[in-house]
């Protein structure tokens, strides 16, 4: 019966147009837009208009007073992003659960402080931090936990997500890379807090998130001779993981922020970010890494 009556309420909101003044607006600030084809973006475009109608958005005070105000153009901002995820399973924006453990969105004016106590170093506890984004699971199985956002980051984010970087070789033949350019254009606080949901819907946060695959397809792109999709992903994971705990704790550039050199749930959120945000660089420099995250998003966005 719920399913029934969301099926009508979506086709209902999906009838009416999107406002005309606000797409165009949604399409010069989530410049991504245009690297998609008209039939993936339009599927973006609906599963985000549902996404945002249905979850609710709650602003929050920063350390000044001011709040963010809470309109379709941020809703949609958000949504398009966090859905970006999704659609290339090809959901159907009529009958299918969107993000089912997301149910709220609190978006601050900026960076906002963390009350909450966190361990370090030789077992010195920090209390509270500065924070652009959490992604909460809460307690049970699927639980629906919060996303937290900072606001002015979540747009940059979606504006910098055309500015893909493909890499040259010089007259040398080597391929030299702006190191600022790089962590810049491989970060967006959406891509990364959905991607911890999405690991977070097996109610395990540990980097492996539970999507659908086509163990054909990924058989197809695979370098190792197979062993199933679960061990191929473990194994190109926890190998691309390896490497970039090398690399920080050598202070050796990467395209993949030193972040995800935390744990494996970060790692997953980080190469999301890049798989999105810089593919090809990513195609270039772990093309193992690529090609799992191909299998398991269903897209090629290089």
């Amino acid at each position: 019966m719920f399913a029934l009556f969301r099926s009508k309420r979506r086709r209902r909101l999906l009838a009416a147009p999107l406002d005309a003044a606000l797409r165009q607006r949604l399409e010069s600030d989530c410049r991504f837009l245009a690297r998609l084809d008209p039939p993936r973006r339009e599927r973006l475009v609906s599963l985000a208009r549902v996404f945002a109608s249905e979850k609710y958005f709650e602003s929050a005070r920063g350390g000044d007073g001011d709040a963010v105000r809470i309109d379709d153009h941020l809703r949609l901002v958000i949504a398009l992003q966090a859905c970006w995820l999704l659609v290339g399973h090809e959901p159907d924006p009529i009958r299918d659960a969107i993000y089912p453990n997301v149910t709220t969105i609190i978006v601050y004016p900026g960076a906002y402080w963390n009350t909450q106590a966190q361990p370090g170093p030789g077992g010195v506890v920090t209390e509270g931090r500065l924070n652009l984004g959490e992604a909460h699971d809460g307690p049970g199985l699927s639980a629906r936990g919060p996303v937290l956002l900072s606001w002015p980051q979540a747009l940059a984010g979606a504006r910098a997500a055309d500015q893909v970087i493909t890499p040259e070789p010089g007259p040398d033949g080597q391929v030299v890379l702006n190191a600022w350019q790089i962590k810049q254009g491989t970060r967006n606080l959406v891509i990364h807090e959905f991607a911890h949901k999405l690991d977070m819907l097996d109610g395990i946060v540990d980097g492996t998130p539970p999507l659908p695959v086509d163990e054909r397809e990924c058989e197809k792109s695979g370098r190792d001779g197979g062993g199933g999709v679960v061990v191929r992903w473990q194994n190109v994971m926890s190998s691309a993981f390896r490497q970039l705990r090398q690399d920080a704790s050598r202070g050796r550039a990467t395209i993949l922020d030193t972040y995800g050199a935390q744990n494996p749930a970060e790692f997953f959120a980080v190469s999301v970010e890049c798989f999105f945000m810089q593919p090809r660089l990513l195609r270039w420099k772990h093309p193992d890494l690529f090609e799992v995250l191909s299998c398991v998003f269903r897209m090629n966005p290089a």
